[in-house]
């Protein structure tokens, strides 16, 4: 019912609630999507932040996020125009956002915005050894 990727999820709770809220005093889902929601995120629950194998995971995660944080802020404060934080966040965004956020403050929002394969093809970009070719 909502979806089979993040980006549909997304979508359709965003329709449903702005068509459950137009001309009311409140705002909120549709029973029905709220139910779907509600079973969602329980299956989230269960099958991923309280997976056992997934939570055997979590320091190494934690440690990932702060050193592509350290990354990106470097980026940032030396103005690396080749980072993905220029060119695929700060590209995008209104010279106001720019102006009121604080360095830390952008990185935090461009890394709060990943998809988990973005996230972990970032990893694998900047922090692992790239392949050399055989002939020099």
């Amino acid at each position: 019912m909502l979806g089979t990727t993040n980006g549909a999820i997304v979508y359709n709770l965003v329709e449903d609630v702005i068509s459950n809220s137009v001309d009311r005093n409140a705002v909120g889902f549709s029973p029905e999507v709220s139910e779907a929601l509600r079973e969602l995120k329980s299956f989230n629950y269960s099958r991923i932040y309280q997976n056992p194998k997934i939570k055997g995971e979590v320091g190494k995660i934690g440690r990932l996020f702060e050193t592509l944080f350290d990354l990106y802020l470097e980026d940032i404060t030396k103005e690396n125009r080749k980072s993905e934080l220029f060119s695929g966040f700060l590209g995008g965004m209104s010279q106001g956002y720019i102006d009121t956020h604080s360095p830390p403050e952008v990185v935090r929002d461009f890394i709060a915005g990943m998809t988990d394969k973005f996230f972990m093809r970032q990893c694998q970009q900047r922090l692992l050894p790239q392949s050399m070719p055989s002939r020099f």
